[in-house]
C-alpha cells in the first residue's frame, strides 16, 4: 500500500517514529536492527485507522490514545466555553449561508495586489468565516493564533519571549526539558539568530542547523533550534524514505530489506533532525514556530512537513497563511495553537530583553502591543479578511489593528456610503501601522470605499447600529443616524454627542474610544485618576463635553485642564499649581495636550494615561513614545489610534 499518499499524515506518523524511537542511531543500519524485534500487526490495508498502534515506539503514549485519522478527526480545540472543532464551524449552517452571500473581490483589489512583488491569493470565504467564529466563541479568551504585521514591529521577538515564557512554566511542570524549532527562511538564518544574541540572549541558547546529520546529542543542549524552510522540506523527505524503508521491512523482513541497500545506504546517517519532529518524547515537549510561510513551489511540500511534525505547540509568524493550492482546514487540523501566557505588564515584557538599545525602542513598543492584542484574541491582517467583503454583524473586537488619517472634503458622501454598507465607523486603510488601538469594531475604509475591521483592548461589546435605509436622502441619512446614536448613548456604544459637522466626525469616533477605554479602566480600578492627552484642542472640548453628558453615574465626575503648569480645576474656577502634585481625588480627569504632557512633573499620582492621537507621520510616532518614556514604566499607558 502506498503510505506517502494517504490523506492523513498522522496515519504513517506512528509508523516513522519507529525510526526515531533512539535518537543515539545514527545510521541506517543501526535502524533497521533495532527494529528485528518489532511486531508489524496492524499496519496492513484491512486495519482500521482506530485499531494502529506505534511500531517499536519503546515509551507509549501518555494519554495511551493513537495518533490514527480517526483520533485527528476527534482532537478538539479547547475553549474556556467547551470544545470546537473547526470542521464543526466550518459543516456549520451559519457558515454556509454566510459563504453564498459574500461577493467575489473587486477589480480595484485585483489591480493593487498585481502590483506586490509577492502577489496574494483571493482568501477563501471558509478563511474568513472561521477564524470569524474562533474569534466570537473563544470570547477574549483565545490564547495564541497567527501574527501577521509588517516589518520591523517585534513579530520575531513578540513570538520568541512569549513561546519562551509558555516553555518556561512548561518545564516546571515536567522534568523532560523544552525546546523551541524555529523554521524561517534560508535568508533569515542569520538575522534571526543575530537578532536572537542581541536582545534575547540570556534567555536562549540558540544553534543554527543547516543540516540532517547533526546528531541530537549536540543539539540538546539547545533550546532554541533555527532551521531553514529547505531544511525542513528535506526532513519530509527523510520521512517518506523511512516510511518506504519500513514498508520492505514489514514485508520482506530485516534481513532481506539490508540485503537489498548498498554499504553507502545502511551507513547513511539517520537524521538526528528527524528524531526530534517525531520522536514522542522529544516532540512532546517542543514548541514550533514557523516564520514566512513560503511562497510558490515549496508551499506544497512545507505544508505536508508542518503537517507530519508532532510537536507540544505551533506557532505562525507569517504575512500569508496559505493558498488556494492547500486546503486551509486541514493545515489547521493539523497545527495546535500555543497557549501563551500573558505578561504582566509591559514591563515585564521589556524585562525579556538584555538590551535597551534606542534602534530596538520602536520595534519592543509595538511588539509589545502587538502581543496584547494577540493574547486575547487572534491578529489577522487587514488583506486576510479582504477588501469589498462584507463582514457579517458580529462581535469583531480584538480582530485587526489601525489608525485614521482626516478624512477632509466629501465627508458627507462618504459616511453615507458607509452607512449603506453597514459601517460603525470610518477609518483609512488599516496597512500602514501595526499596533493602533482603534474602537469601533467595522469601520469605513475610505480610500477602498469598503468596511473593515479594527480593534480595542478595551473596546465595547456592542454591533452598533444597523444599516440605515438606503432610499432616504443624505438629510435623513444623518438625522437616521443621530437618532440611533442617542439611543444607544450607554457608554459602550456610539455616543450622540456630535453632530454632522465634517470635522467632528472622525472625532467621534475618538471620543467613544477614550469613553470606553475610560470605563473600562474604572471598572476595574475604581477611582483612579486618569490624565487623557490629545493633540488637538478641539478634541479636548469633545471628550470633556461627552463625558459631562453622559447619564452613568460612573462619568458623574469633573473634568479638569492641565496647561501650563497649572491644574484649572472647574468646580472652584481656580487654577492650582501642579508642577509637583498629583490631580486632586475630586478630579479624576485631567485633559491636556502632549507638549503640556511631556513638561508635567505630576504623573506619580496618576492611575492611567490615555493618549488620544492620530500618528500621520513618525514625528508623531517618536512624540507618543516619548511620552511614555515620560510617564515611566509604573504608569500604565494605554493608546487610543485612528
Amino acid at each position: 500500500m502506498d503510505f506517502i499518499e494517504r490523506k492523513h499524515c498522522r496515519r504513517y506518523l506512528d509508523i516513522a517514529r519507529a525510526v526515531a524511537v533512539n535518537p543515539y542511531k545514527h545510521t541506517v543500519r543501526d535502524v533497521l536492527v533495532s527494529l528485528h524485534e518489532a511486531s508489524f500487526k496492524g499496519f496492513d490495508d484491512s486495519t482500521p485507522d482506530q485499531d494502529i498502534q506505534d511500531a517499536g515506539v519503546g515509551e507509549p503514549e501518555q494519554d495511551g490514545e493513537h495518533l490514527s485519522a480517526l483520533a485527528v478527526k476527534q482532537q478538539y480545540l479547547g475553549f474556556p466555553q467547551g470544545p470546537v472543532h473547526v470542521l464543526d464551524l466550518l459543516d456549520s449552517q451559519e457558515w454556509k449561508d454566510h459563504m453564498t452571500s459574500i461577493s467575489r473581490p473587486g477589480s480595484t483589489w485585483a489591480a493593487n495586489n498585481r502590483q506586490r512583488e509577492r502577489p496574494r491569493t483571493t482568501p477563501k470565504p471558509h478563511q474568513l468565516q472561521a477564524i470569524e467564529k474562533l474569534c466570537t466563541m473563544a470570547k477574549g479568551f483565545f490564547k495564541g493564533g497567527f501574527l501577521a504585521h509588517p516589518p520591523g514591529m517585534g513579530k520575531t521577538m513578540s513570538v520568541l519571549c512569549a513561546a519562551f515564557e509558555h516553555l518556561r512554566q512548561l518545564g516546571t511542570a515536567c522534568e523532560i526539558r523544552t525546546f523551541i524549532l524555529y523554521v524561517t527562511a534560508e535568508k533569515c538564518l542569520s538575522a534571526v539568530y543575530n537578532e536572537v544574541q542581541c536582545n534575547v540572549k540570556s534567555r536562549f541558547s540558540a544553534i543554527v542547523v543547516k543540516s540532517l546529520d547533526q546528531p541530537w546529542s549536540e543539539l540538546k543542549q539547545y533550546n532554541l533550534i533555527i532551521v531553514s524552510h529547505e531544511l525542513l522540506i528535506e526532513s519530509w523527505v527523510k520521512v517518506k524514505e523511512t516510511i518506504k524503508l519500513l514498508e520492505s521491512v514489514r514485508l520482506n523482513g530485516v534481513e532481506a530489506t539490508i540485503s537489498r541497500l548498498s554499504e553507502e545506504q545502511l551507513k547513511q546517517p539517520k537524521s538526528s533532525l528527524l528524531s526530534i519532529l517525531h520522536n514522542t518524547a522529544v516532540g512532546k515537549n517542543a514548541c514550533l514556530i514557523v516564520d514566512k510561510w513560503p511562497f510558490g513551489d515549496k508551499e506544497a511540500d512545507f505544508t505536508k512537513a508542518a503537517q507530519a511534525m508532532d510537536t507540544h505547540s505551533t506557532f505562525l509568524v507569517s504575512d500569508r497563511l496559505v493558498s488556494e493550492s492547500n486546503d486551509w482546514r486541514d493545515v489547521y487540523n493539523q497545527i495546535s495553537i500555543l497557549p501563551v501566557q500573558p505578561f504582566a505588564n509591559k514591563a515585564h515584557f521589556e524585562a525579556m530583553f538584555d538590551t535597551k538599545h534606542r534602534s530596538r525602542r520602536q520595534g519592543q513598543d509595538a511588539g509589545y502591543q502587538l502581543l496584547a492584542c494577540l493574547l486575547d484574541g487572534i491578529v489577522i491582517p487587514h488583506w486576510l479578511w479582504g477588501p469589498f467583503v462584507p463582514l457579517p454583524p458580529l462581535n469583531r473586537k480584538r480582530i485587526n489593528t489601525g489608525y485614521d488619517s482626516e478624512l477632509g472634503d466629501g465627508v458627507h458622501g462618504l459616511t453615507v456610503d458607509a452607512l449603506q454598507k453597514g459601517a460603525l465607523g470610518l477609518a483609512s486603510c488599516l496597512a500602514y501601522h501595526s499596533f493602533g488601538l482603534a474602537s469601533g469594531r467595522i469601520v469605513y475604509d475610505y480610500h477602498r470605499k469598503c468596511i473593515a475591521p479594527v480593534c480595542t483592548m478595551y473596546g465595547g461589546d456592542d454591533d452598533g447600529p444597523a444599516a440605515a435605509n438606503l432610499d432616504t436622502t443624505l438629510e435623513a441619512h444623518l438625522a437616521e443616524r443621530t437618532e440611533r446614536l442617542d439611543h444607544l448613548n450607554t457608554g459602550r456604544a456610539w455616543l450622540g454627542i456630535v453632530k454632522a459637522a465634517p470635522s467632528e466626525d472622525v472625532m467621534s469616533f475618538r471620543v467613544k474610544a477614550v469613553l470606553s477605554t475610560m470605563r473600562s479602566i474604572w471598572e476595574r480600578s475604581p477611582g483612579e485618576a486618569i490624565v487623557i492627552a490629545t493633540e488637538s484642542d478641539l478634541l479636548k472640548v469633545l471628550i470633556a463635553e461627552a463625558i459631562r453628558r453622559e447619564s452613568d453615574a460612573v462619568f458623574a465626575v469633573a473634568v479638569a485642564e492641565y496647561e501650563g503648569g497649572r491644574l484649572l480645576d472647574p468646580l472652584a474656577g481656580t487654577a492650582i499649581q501642579a508642577s509637583n502634585l498629583a490631580p486632586d481625588r475630586r478630579l479624576r480627569v485631567v485633559v491636556t495636550s502632549y507638549e503640556n504632557a511631556q513638561h508635567g512633573r505630576w504623573f506619580g499620582g496618576v492611575g492611567h494615561v490615555i493618549m488620544c492621537n492620530q500618528l500621520a507621520g513618525k514625528s508623531e510616532e517618536d512624540r507618543v513614545l516619548g511620552l511614555v518614556r515620560h510617564v515611566g514604566a509604573g504608569v500604565p499607558v494605554v493608546n487610543v489610534y485612528d
